[in-house]
């Protein structure tokens, strides 16, 4: 489907009407300033099917508008200035979004599609919570460009992040006021790498509002390379890799309710200007654990939350190969019933229930 004329007005609005089935759809406006909207009309949608699937604004410097739910059947791929404000399925058969080129695109609906969400160039940005779908594994990954996702205010789960070739790539909030929260929650049995060698790329705030990183899901997440956001980051489940080296993060609140922290065995020192707080929870996952080479506890500022009562349980905060400091700098909030003890087994730091003896006579 072509559609390409001198658009003058407030743009042009073509209404479906029908399912239209198509492999292509080309817009462009010759004047190249106005907007097209593609919209269902009287229950419209779009199938895509095919090989080669593209939606492509072919010239003009325009917007384009999907309004109408789109069915892939293929895998499709995105070119210029896409907004999709009505979901995006597929037919059961896990097909993946592809964008490809320096514009930008506005994902504004609950999105359903199985597959990846691949972002080779541009900038692919949220206009609602949970545009991506819980499923999909955001994959930034080329060798010669530099891609952004853009949460903008919003917050997504997704389940996984990982990329390859070029090294610039981001991971940002983007919003100057509204913070956005991304949750990686990555299946059992899978690992992911995010992978970045630049200062200025990686995991970041973007604007003047935070990001905050929630890793969720019994498998794994690298995130290996620059981490400058200063968001909370939160470990549920599974094991968040920060990679063996720039392994340190801005964050500061680290929260260990489950699974584990990890630095590949490399040195981690915990700055004086961040808290780590470890969630008690007996009924559940116990607490998170810090796993780490050479552990610098001597300005670590620590804090402690607990979630129902507390039995005769260790908690196992910390496992190291060398301890630096023979106490964290700052405790709050530690339960009355337990110790800390740094060398607990000869590795680990954990709480101990305090022992009552009684002597009789």
């Amino acid at each position: 489907v072509r559609i390409a004329r001198d658009i003058t007005g407030s743009g042009l609005t073509v209404e479906l009407n029908t399912e239209i089935s198509l492999n292509n759809l080309y817009l462009a406006d010759t004047n190249g300033t106005q907007r097209i909207y593609i919209a269902p009309g009287a229950g419209g949608s779009l199938r895509v099917h095919g090989t080669n699937a593209l939606f492509d604004t072919v010239s003009g410097n325009f917007r384009a508008t999907v309004s109408a739910p789109i069915t892939l059947e293929t895998d499709l791929t995105v070119d210029g200035k896409y907004e999709f404000t009505a979901p995006i399925g597929d037919d059961g058969n896990a097909r993946s979004l592809v964008k490809t080129d320096a514009g930008d695109i506005t994902l504004s609906a609950t999105n359903t599609y199985g597959g990846e969400t691949l972002l080779r160039q541009g900038v692919a940005a949220l206009g609602a919570n949970n545009a991506i779908p819980d499923t999909s594994v955001v994959n930034l990954s080329n060798t010669t460009t530099t891609a952004t996702l853009s949460l903008s205010g919003f917050s997504d789960t997704i389940a996984g992040l990982r990329s390859t070739g070029n090294q610039k790539h981001k991971v940002q909030n983007g919003s100057a006021a509204n913070p956005s929260t991304l949750t990686i929650a990555v299946p059992a049995g899978q690992t992911y790498a995010y992978t970045v060698s630049q200062s200025d790329a990686g995991i970041l705030n973007g604007g003047a509002a935070v990001l905050n990183v929630v890793k969720d899901g019994e498998g794994t997440q690298i995130l290996s390379g620059a981490k400058s956001y200063t968001g909370y980051t939160a470990v549920k489940a599974g094991t968040l890799d920060l990679g063996a080296t720039s392994n340190h993060l801005a964050s500061a609140l680290i929260v260990l309710e489950g699974g584990t922290l990890d630095v590949d065995g490399a040195a981690y020192v915990m700055p004086a200007g961040q808290t780590n707080r470890w969630v008690l929870n007996p009924a559940g996952p116990s607490t998170g654990l810090l796993k780490a080479g050479t552990l610098n506890i001597a300005g670590g500022v620590v804090d402690f939350a607990t979630v129902g009562p507390l039995g005769d349980e260790t908690f196992v905060l910390a496992e190291y190969t060398n301890l630096i400091g023979e106490a964290f700098a700052a405790v709050h909030n530690l339960p009355a019933t337990l110790i800390i003890h740094y060398t607990y087994q000869g590795n680990k730091i954990a709480l101990r229930p305090i022992r009552t003896v009684f002597i009789v006579r």
